[in-house]
């Protein structure tokens, strides 16, 4: 961005923060944990600086963790022991619940044998062309990787897409060359380079646009790239029918599975009667929220002969959901989040069948010993802030993450939930949408200036060379 256009974001967003906080009493806040409040003049600026900007996606991220920060700091100095038995509990909660269900599905379907994919089958899959095989080699680059950063990257991608390409043409022409696999398995800096950076079939549009319309476009066997992508820089191919049978056949193979595991599940909640409350995905949209606590005389969200959900034992299932998932989530219609609820409840229906058998050996144990390790990283992060009250410790942590001074320490497990629910927490869905609308306004008005502004520059750039050539 040119000074000019740096020079403007400033001005802009003075401006619109101004007029935020104009009205008579407070400015209005996103949510507040006790007197820290999440204001237009906190927000804002943040939101700028997140790699793509004002986007739901980067609001849902930088409103959960100022609450998880917050909370952190209020915690701290209310002295709360973050090592008690109960909140090492709530905290883990999550993750051994997900372990027990993992242990119960397994005894449940331990017996049941599904039919092999039949050839025939992987061959319409393949010819119908409804699922894409593509194979990637990975670059990684940082989301705020400097511009020299990003050149290495790209120069790195190309001499290895270059690399790659002679190597496919050597065998095309019957000569020994390295496979695209072997290349990626030596050189890739994605997980996927276990498996030779092949991907799971996938349908059309599953993968971030500009990947997903490339990787369409190829024919067997073709490359294309360097692509820029969330993961960094790419090289994708699309692998011939031979090498991607394998990988379409484990692609029908989990659909299979997934259809039979559905009919299990939900034959398992039709036998205890299982029915959700009225107005339950309303409840859980609000549970999702920065304020999340769970009222004790609210009737259960969903019920079975034997059983039921409530609200706490909802929150002790979900509270470790992560920001962007909860914002996703709550965007949902109420059809989704029905749907959502009903397979928790099926979850704690299987765990309920199988009784102790569902009970992971040593996995509380080592669930809390994991607590313990990431509650000593977070204090130590927390014990470095400036002094202030928790909004100006809140704020200072956040500018230090941005700035890459300290590494972002995320609360560990379900610990920001179950602070919540100790302390006082208040969302304000409306005055979050208004805040993050403000800072639409200010980012549109910085791009357009800084699209001026480059129209200025090259406007000069041109009248200085038109005078250089007439010396």
């Amino acid at each position: 961005m040119s000074g000019a256009a740096r020079r403007w974001a400033r001005s802009a967003t003075g401006v619109v923060l101004l007029l935020a906080g104009c009205g008579r009493g407070p400015a209005p806040a996103a949510v507040a944990v006790g007197d820290a409040r999440l204001t237009a003049e906190a927000w804002t600026p943040l939101l700028l600086r997140a790699p793509g900007g004002a986007t739901d996606a980067n609001a849902d991220i930088l409103l959960g963790a100022w609450t998880d920060l917050a909370v952190a700091f209020a915690a701290r100095d209310a002295g709360v022991d973050l090592l008690a038995p109960d909140v090492v509990a709530g905290a883990i909660a999550p993750a051994l619940h997900q372990a027990r269900y993992a242990a119960a599905w397994r005894r449940l379907v331990a017996t049941r044998a599904l039919p092999p994919i039949d050839p025939d089958v992987l061959d319409s899959a393949w010819s119908a062309g409804d699922l894409r095989v593509l194979q990637q080699l990975v670059v990684r680059l940082d989301p705020i990787a400097t511009r020299s950063e990003i050149g290495a990257a790209v120069a790195r991608a190309r001499a290895l897409f270059r690399e790659a390409v002679r190597d496919e043409s050597l065998r095309n022409a019957g000569r020994a060359a390295p496979t695209f696999a072997e290349l990626v398995r030596r050189r890739s800096d994605d997980t996927s380079r276990v498996r030779g950076g092949y991907l799971l079939a996938r349908p059309r549009g599953y993968y971030e646009p500009g990947f997903d319309s490339i990787g369409w476009r190829l024919q067997p066997g073709e490359f294309a790239g360097p692509l820029r992508t969330t993961q960094g820089v790419v090289i994708v191919r699309r692998p011939p029918k031979v090498e991607a049978r394998p990988y379409v056949a484990e692609r029908l193979a989990v659909l299979q599975r997934a259809a039979v595991d559905s009919v299990l599940r939900d034959s398992l909640g039709t036998a205890v009667a299982l029915r959700l409350a009225d107005g339950a995905a309303e409840r859980v949209r609000q549970l999702l929220g920065e304020g999340r606590r769970a009222t004790p005389t609210a009737p259960a969200l969903a019920s079975w002969r034997g059983g039921a959900m409530d609200e706490a034992t909802f929150l002790g299932v979900t509270g470790a959901i992560d920001a962007p998932a909860r914002g996703a989530l709550r965007r949902l219609g109420d059809a989704g989040l029905e749907r959502w609820l009903l397979l928790l409840a099926q979850e704690r229906i299987v765990i309920m069948r199988a009784g102790t058998a569902a009970d992971s050996a040593g996995a509380a144990d080592s669930l809390a010993r994991a607590y313990r390790t990431e509650l000593a990283a977070l204090q130590a992060v927390l014990a470095g802030a400036p002094k202030g009250d928790v909004a100006t410790r809140t704020r200072a942590l956040l500018d230090a993450v941005y700035r890459q001074r300290v590494p972002w320490t995320p609360l560990p497990g379900a610990l920001g939930t179950v602070l919540r629910a100790r302390l006082s927490v208040r969302e304000d869905a409306g005055s979050a949408r208004a805040i993050l609308a403000l800072a639409r306004t200010v980012q549109d008005s910085v791009n357009r200036e800084a699209r001026r502004a480059q129209v200025r520059q090259a406007e000069q750039a041109a009248l200085d060379s038109l005078r250089d050539s007439a010396r």
